[in-house]
């Protein structure tokens, strides 16, 4: 069924929008010598790359799923024979043809389409004098190093049966300004793509028109030599490229060999060594290996000095944040040995916030699911044993989800929760404060400096290093308020007593040492008992309604009726009580005790 319809002036055509798309139609006039086969629409908005950014604000939406994926080989072994069979060493590079569908596939004339796009985006370079002498000195500078070339007269208009000319046009970060990304004629950064050539013949598939932005010519024609970014096929040709370089150095460099093929992802190695001495020389082999290639490699870092694994003890620590604006996980080695404990910065992955906003303790959750995954990819990333991990979290909340029956919340809590249970030992989760969290700095960022190299951030918090005994949320308060009453005060000098005669590490499991302070409030002055005097009066209500002098009680029953008071306590409002019968029941107490207002369950199913 037809949703929209809209007709042009004279001689114009008409659209008509359906569930389909746009069918557009209209009064042909032809010509004996102007007959076309086919027909191109070109829709062009080159201000606010309107349709791009609607793509982008769609899928940003909704709340990621945080679904798992498992990498993927090539699917069918013809893939393979048809990569081995493209794909050939030629000097000191490699050279590929482009894995098309189909080597029969004729491409049609898109110059006029691609002229125009080119007119726009230099309608667009003229506007930014500085980005215009940026993108001119990206394309020099391809020229210099020969991943494009210029077309001569006779190229230009020879017939290829796959000819095709790339829409060029330009992104930039707005935190590096001078940083161009010319699209369909660059690659990354690191230029794992172009150092990949592409056969001659498909060259001509990668056609670009440029001018240096001079419209008193016509624009010249270049050939991209190498693989584009915007190819599909490109990242599977680089990283077979990747692989079979690596296994052809096997014998003369295995160590080396072995990182590239496992500890590369995409273009990046990371991999450890025992010894600066040994990563040192794992550096120039792995260097050595993709030089063969014409390729680069980062150098791997490292986490510590000289350690052995076998006479250490390492722990991972990962603490995750949230707030309005994006969740975080950031993780963190400790290791324990002759010299102490050392802390290093392993991994952090922060998320911004969707859209469509929800609850921080929907942001704290979404938090905690890719920290549990961000462990199992540190773990998987390593050879040497991770005899311990914890989990930090500033948000309770999460903590008493994490120790409740997932089945009890609805579908958004209820799989994360269960995802964290399975994968993860829950006593290892552990409450920090947030000026301890060292993840809240990824979420509430101020200004630039934030992350200077001289921030906490880049060390983890100071308690890692001290041992765990010392560590925070370890059940020990720091002060209790009470009143005056002769039984809190007998108690107190009984306790002080106590620790006269008890060693230190006794009395700190009961609560009470030498470093907390009990501080009683004056007598007769309820008042100044605050919250806990209010709920003593609510306990005091609910039992004189109940208990008259009348009412006789023996033991069984007056503990039954005590935790019925307790119950009715606990399922005060915490939260805004609405009158609408079909909003949900305010938050109480109960739902973080008993998972709901009056600890009522759905029935469970009987065998």
């Amino acid at each position: 069924m037809p949703m929209k319809f809209r007709e042009g002036k004279i001689d114009e055509p008409a659209a008509t929008k359906t569930r389909l798309g746009l069918t557009i139609y209209g009064v042909l006039k032809y010509s004996e010598q102007n007959l076309r086969d086919d027909l191109q629409l070109h829709i062009c908005e080159c201000d606010d790359d309107l349709a791009i950014q609607k793509l982008l604000i769609e899928s940003m939406k909704h709340e990621s799923a945080d679904i798992q994926t498992q990498p993927c080989d090539l699917k069918y072994e013809n893939d393979k024979n048809r990569l081995a069979k493209y794909v050939e060493c030629t000097g000191d590079h490699f050279t590929t043809k482009l894995l098309w569908r189909s080597r029969n596939i004729s491409l049609p004339d898109n110059y006029e389409v691609a002229k125009r796009r080119l007119e726009c985006f230099e309608k667009k370079l003229n506007q930014d004098s500085g980005f215009k002498e940026n993108v001119i000195a990206d394309i020099h500078g391809m020229k210099e190093r020969q991943y494009i070339r210029k077309l001569n007269e006779c190229e230009v208009y020879m017939d290829y049966k796959r000819k095709w000319y790339l829409p060029i046009f330009s992104v930039r970060n707005p935190n590096k300004p001078k940083k161009t990304r010319l699209i369909g004629i660059c690659a990354d950064i690191c230029e794992m793509f172009h150092r990949v050539s592409a056969d001659e013949e498909d060259q001509h598939a990668q056609r670009f028109l440029w001018r240096d932005c001079d419209d008193s010519r016509a624009p010249d024609v270049y050939v991209l030599k190498v693989m584009s970014f915007e190819t599909s096929c490109s990242p599977s040709i680089a990283q077979y490229v990747r692989v079979k370089n690596a296994e052809e150095s096997l014998q003369e460099f295995p160590r080396a060999s072995k990182s590239i093929i496992e500890r590369d992802y995409v273009d990046d190695m990371l991999d450890s060594a025992d010894s600066p001495q040994e990563a040192i020389q794992l550096a120039r082999n792995v260097k050595e290996v993709h030089k063969r290639a014409c390729r680069e490699v980062k150098i791997p870092r490292c986490y510590f000095g000289s350690f052995k694994n076998d006479d250490c003890k390492v722990e991972l620590h990962v603490f995750v944040e949230a707030s309005e604006s994006a969740s975080a996980a950031v993780a963190y080695f400790s290791i324990l040995n002759d010299l102490g404990i050392q802390v290093a910065l392993v991994s952090s992955k922060t998320k911004v916030a969707p859209l469509r906003a929800i609850s921080i303790p929907r942001m704290e959750l979404t938090a905690a699911v890719p920290g549990l995954r961000l462990v199992n990819a540190i773990v998987k990333g390593h050879d040497f044993a991770i005899h311990n991990t914890h989990f930090y979290t500033d948000s309770k909340t999460i903590l008493t989800s994490l120790r409740s029956d997932p089945r009890k919340y609805k579908q958004f809590v209820m799989f994360r929760v269960a995802e964290i249970q399975e994968n993860s030992d829950i006593s290892k989760w552990h409450f920090v404060t947030t000026k301890q969290n060292a993840a809240d700095a990824e979420t509430k960022w101020k200004n630039s400096n934030e992350f200077a190299p001289t921030n906490p951030w880049f060390t983890g918090p100071d308690f890692l290093r001290l041992p765990h005994e010392k560590w925070p949320k370890r059940g020990q308060p720091i002060e209790i308020f009470s009143d005056n009453g002769t039984n809190l005060v007998s108690a107190e000098n009984e306790l002080r007593k106590a620790y006269a005669e008890l060693d230190f590490y006794t009395l700190q499991a009961k609560l009470t040492t030498a470093e907390c302070k009990w501080t009683f409030i004056p007598p007769a002055s309820p008042h100044m008992g605050g919250a806990w005097e209010r709920l003593i009066r609510s306990v005091k209500n609910v039992m004189y309604h109940i208990v008259t002098p009348d009412t006789k009680l023996t033991d069984e029953k007056l503990h039954n009726l005590l935790l019925e008071v307790e119950s009715i306590v606990n399922g005060r409002p915490l939260t805004y009580l609405s009158l609408d019968a079909a909003d949900q029941e305010a938050l109480t107490p109960n739902h973080f005790f008993l998972g709901s207002s009056y600890g009522s369950k759905p029935p469970s199913k009987f065998c």
